[in-house]
């Protein structure tokens, strides 16, 4: 009975970590990671009290406008709602906003500092993270790897 009650449990959590992998957007639709192959993704962590976050904004609003590239933003402060709207529209950041933390998604815990920025590569896979504010020239970096 008992090997029984584990197999159960390991079958669901096996199941669990097998299922798709979407992202939740502010506005409450998802997507799934496989919808963003054949682009660089960037999923940046942010905060309104974080000045280099803050500072990074412009920069990824341009990378944001490029064909082979991404960015979503994710609140560490985990804002939602109008609160992050607010927010959104007072920073100028241009790229669409997570409502969930993406980082389970790829089996990465949260950020240990900010502002802080996933990198997955066109393929879908994660390269790594980069930390403190990016600007184009550490970007290009990155992408060229």
């Amino acid at each position: 009975m008992r090997i029984k009650i584990v197999f159960l449990f390991s079958l669901i959590f096996l199941l669990a970590a097998c299922s798709d992998k979407n992202l939740t957007f502010l506005e409450g639709d998802k997507k799934n990671i496989s919808e963003f192959k054949g682009s660089w993704l960037l999923i940046n962590y942010w905060a309104g009290w974080c000045k280099p976050c803050l500072e990074e904004i412009p920069e990824l609003n341009v990378f944001n406008s490029r064909s082979d590239v991404q960015v979503l933003a994710f609140n560490y402060d985990q804002l939602d709602g109008e609160a992050l709207k607010e927010q959104i529209g007072k920073f100028g950041i241009e790229y669409r906003s997570l409502n969930t933390d993406p980082a389970p998604l790829f089996q990465l815990g949260k950020p240990t500092g900010l502002p802080a920025t996933i990198v997955i590569n066109p393929k879908g896979q994660y390269v790594e993270w980069l930390y403190g504010a990016q600007n184009k020239v550490s970007l290009e970096e990155v992408l060229s790897k």
